[in-house]
């Protein structure tokens, strides 16, 4: 979260000798974002294996967060095919995992 702040230009507790020293060690602050992304993309999948679809009910009480994740890809795949870019600096999206949804039989339309 620190790290995150840090980034974005916002005060954190992070300062840059820490950060060299958790660097110096093996840490590997960028990996937070990247482990949760996966993460979802896991569950989406055991989802999908389950039901045979990627309709993540709103009140999906195995993963509550997997349906809102869905719709932050479909949105962030939308601006990302148009050109707008991605806004989101914690959290970007971009051709891999496009493609990785791509491969899963992904259905990038919004669903009502």
């Amino acid at each position: 979260k620190e790290f995150s702040k840090k980034k974005e230009g916002k005060p954190s507790t992070l300062t840059d000798e820490r950060e060299r020293l958790l660097r110096d060690v093996g840490f590997h602050l960028e990996l937070n974002a990247s482990w949760y992304w996966l993460n979802m993309l896991a569950e989406l999948k055991r989802f999908y294996d389950k039901n045979g679809h990627f309709d993540v009910p709103e009140l999906y009480s195995v993963e509550p967060k997997l349906h809102d994740w869905v719709a932050v890809q479909r949105k962030k795949y939308r601006l990302f095919r148009d050109g707008k870019g991605d806004k989101d600096k914690k959290r970007p999206f971009d051709q891999g995992k496009m493609n990785v949804l791509d491969e899963m039989g992904f259905d990038w339309r919004y669903q009502d």
